[in-house]
């Protein structure tokens, strides 16, 4: 497998090539790393997130499921 950004739909383009402060390794090196301990996404299609519509009391309070 190429780099983290090849094929990928966004594109990381030089993002993979850089370096993050002073480190040493690029992004790219950092993923290669990383690679073998990722496992494949599921087949069947989930929801990573919830949308919620939060509504807060004149105390600036939200319910405690929320927090």
């Amino acid at each position: 497998m190429g780099p983290v950004h090849e094929g990928h739909p966004v594109g990381l383009g030089a993002d993979g090539r850089r370096r993050i402060g002073a480190r040493a390794r690029t992004i790219d090196e950092y993923f290669e790393d990383e690679r073998p301990l990722l496992l494949p996404l599921p087949e069947e299609r989930f929801e990573a997130g919830r949308v919620l519509t939060p509504r807060v009391d004149r105390y600036r309070s939200t319910p405690p499921a929320w927090t």
